[in-house]
């Protein structure tokens, strides 16, 4: 209806002019458009160069259209159309307008976490293009709430945050399940006299706690798997003395179970099976040695036994010996221990070396004062005078200068026999 109007009152200003122009042509100068401040009109006007006052315009309202859509980071085009219908002088008139950048409109921010929780991805998208999306992955912070033990729950947190503000910070709570127990079993031992026993248990390293069941459910008090120690079962020994053969022993008591040994009832004194005997022993008497002389025997040193009338050669009473081995005769009636040589001198006379063979430190020299002596005969009586003799260390000779000693030669063997002893020839 407008339009109408518009179309109607410019026809009757072109009738008005064209009916006070009838004196001179128009000269039109150029046709000039002017658009309202909203661009919902434009108006064309041309002017009669001849008469300023003879005017053509015609006002029309435009239509719009959005060419090209703004975009969120991009401007668009918006196009204003001015049709002029009634003078043919008018051409269509169009106005292009920037379309600013609409800027994004962002949805809430969608968050999600790895599967092990150590990053979070937070993403939004734009409203007006789905295409436009902002996302951001942070590494998490664990922080451990409440340590979980052998047999309660803990807990733990992760926590993200984002350098882009318009993401808050993420946090994940989880569950730490219940550990339970790292048992390690303890087999039971049999209490002793002197050392406790045991049941047998299970300990934790975890927690510290102590079990009777391998599965950690009945819970023990420290030290509640000890067995202690029972009594000895003790059996008295009274003492017995030691003989020269037989071993005794001190007064003592053993116990049938742990065969511990104790020097008294109340098993104070723990002592060594070794130390309840007291050996067999002697009780020896010392003899030193004494040399035999011609008319009186002699004796080794020895020990005798007051207790056995044993004899030994030594102080232990370790080597027994018979009494006929302690006497060293008379060397007046027991040549047998004499030792020597015999031999012709330049003036053919006979001469012999003796020494005591249980005393090598008596040497005796003797003289043959015979001058009938002949090799050829089986056995002869010989008979020398001991010349000189010589005694070391304090014993005495057993013979003297002057005395006649006899001799029997033996000339299958050529040596002389001075009772069993051989004195052969140099």
């Amino acid at each position: 209806m407008k339009k109408k109007l518009v179309l109607m009152t410019s026809a009757l200003m072109a009738m008005s002019l064209l009916a006070g122009c009838n004196k001179h042509t128009h000269e039109w100068g150029e046709v000039v458009y002017s658009w309202s401040q909203d661009n919902k009109t434009c108006t064309a006007e041309r002017v009669c160069k001849g008469d300023e006052s003879h005017k053509e315009t015609e006002t029309v309202d435009t239509t719009y259209e959005v060419v090209d859509p703004a975009k969120c980071e991009k401007d668009g085009k918006g196009r204003y159309t001015a049709d002029f219908t009634t003078n043919e002088a008018f051409i269509d008139q169009t106005k292009d307008i920037v379309l600013s950048a609409i800027g994004h409109e962002w949805g809430t921010p969608a968050y999600t976490w790895s599967d092990d929780y150590s990053s979070c991805t937070a993403t939004r998208v734009c409203k007006n293009d789905s295409n436009h999306i902002e996302s951001e992955t942070a590494d998490s912070a664990y922080t451990e709430l409440m340590p979980a033990t052998c047999d309660e729950d803990g807990s733990a947190v992760y926590d993200a945050a984002f350098e882009n503000e318009a993401f808050e910070v993420q946090s994940h709570e989880v569950t730490l399940p219940a550990t339970g127990h790292n048992l390690t079993a303890h087999d039971s031992h049999a209490e002793t006299c002197t050392e406790a026993g045991n049941c047998a248990y299970w300990s934790c390293e975890r927690c510290g706690k102590f079990f009777s069941d391998e599965e950690g459910k009945d819970e023990l008090k420290k030290d509640g798997w000890i067995i202690p120690a029972h009594a000895h079962t003790l059996i008295h020994n009274d003492a017995k003395a030691a003989t020269c053969y037989v071993p005794g022993n001190i007064e003592y008591w053993v116990c049938t179970e742990c065969f511990q040994y104790f020097s008294d009832e109340a098993c104070t004194h723990p002592i060594k099976q070794e130390d309840v005997r007291t050996p067999a022993h002697h009780t020896l008497t010392h003899h030193e040695a004494k040399n035999a002389t011609r008319l009186e025997d002699g004796n080794i040193e020895y020990w005798s036994c007051d207790v056995c009338g044993k004899y030994f050669s030594d102080e232990e009473g370790k080597n027994e010996i018979d009494a006929e081995s302690i006497i060293i005769p008379a060397l007046g009636t027991n040549k047998s221990y004499f030792n020597g040589t015999y031999w012709v001198n330049e003036n053919n006379n006979y001469q012999l070396y003796l020494s005591y063979k249980y005393f090598t430190n008596n040497e005796i020299l003797c003289n043959y004062f015979f001058n009938d002596f002949d090799y050829n005969d089986e056995t002869k009586v010989l008979s020398f005078i001991v010349t000189r003799f010589e005694s070391y260390g304090g014993y005495s000779s057993p013979y003297k200068v002057g005395d006649k000693i006899s001799f029997t030669y033996n000339a299958k063997k050529d040596v002389l026999m001075f009772g069993t002893a051989e004195l052969s020839k140099q």
